[in-house]
């Protein structure tokens, strides 16, 4: 892997001034948290750059295709590449104009006061709120009408939220709401949907002989199992294991459920494709 000295220099800088601010005692940031390769990154380019109207050029890497979406005008200053946890990247390149800045007002004739209140901001959550709302709906009809049974676990959410790290995008997820629209739409319906104790290793489990590792941090996103020759992603496995679990309680209920299919009454349909 070829380093770029600059973007190096400017992680250092960064770390200087999170410092600086941690002890500032006029300020109140938290301690500096080390970066995780998961999370969010960026990296600072400043010399030896350039940007046409559908590329830019940093060091050490060919010409990369982009999508501009304003008028690049005046000197290039600098380029930031960044990429989000979902795999997205991103580039903001610094621009000086020349303009020069204008001088406060002297004379102020109009003034407004705002309150940092949460109505209008509650608005803006509603919004978000109806349209996860308006994906479950369509995602759990979609599972409830190819299915005869879905399987689910049961997971102790308020548990869940008291990792710091992945709270805030549980929450997000709402899972308990989904499980519930889920619950209701099928017992509408005449079908299944059963629950699998919170207790089960579905991910540190093999789907194929049943192996159980005893650890399986989050930052393995496959599973693998030379023994058995299977290589899988992470939460497929853990699917294919709920989907089993599902199928052993649905005939523990007296429902016949074949094999390699879905459960039977009086049609076949797939849990899992």
């Amino acid at each position: 892997m070829v380093l770029y000295t600059i973007a190096l220099q400017q992680a250092c800088i960064n770390l200087d001034k999170a410092f600086q601010k941690f002890f500032d005692p006029k300020d109140s940031a938290r301690y500096p948290k080390f970066k995780r390769k998961h999370g969010r990154q960026s990296s600072y380019h400043c010399t030896s750059i350039s940007a046409g109207e559908n590329w830019i050029k940093v060091p050490k890497l060919e010409s990369i295709k982009v999508r501009i979406h304003r008028n690049l005008d005046g000197k290039l200053k600098s380029i930031t590449l960044s990429r989000t946890v979902t795999g997205k990247y991103y580039a903001s390149l610094l621009f000086e104009d020349g303009v020069t800045a204008p001088a406060p007002i002297q004379m102020v004739d109009h003034v407004l006061g705002v309150d940092m209140g949460l109505t209008h901001l509650a608005k803006t959550h509603e919004r978000l709120a109806n349209a996860r709302a308006d994906f479950q709906h369509k995602l759990s009809r979609q599972l409830i009408d190819e299915n005869q049974a879905v399987v689910v676990e049961t997971l102790k959410v308020k548990n869940l939220l008291k990792n710091r790290k992945l709270s805030k995008h549980i929450a997000d997820a709402s899972w308990s709401a989904l499980i519930k629209i889920l619950e209701y739409k099928a017992k509408a319906e005449g079908k299944h949907l059963v629950k699998i104790d919170q207790w089960y290793a579905s991910s540190k489990t093999c789907s194929c002989c049943g192996h159980k590792v005893d650890q399986l941090p989050l930052s393995v996103r496959n599973w693998s199992r030379p023994s058995c020759a299977v290589e899988l992603d992470r939460d497929i496995n853990a699917a294919i294991n709920i989907r089993q679990q599902g199928i052993i309680k649905l005939r523990t209920e007296g429902l016949s459920v074949p094999v390699n299919r879905g459960l039977h009454k009086s049609g076949q349909v797939r849990l899992w494709p």
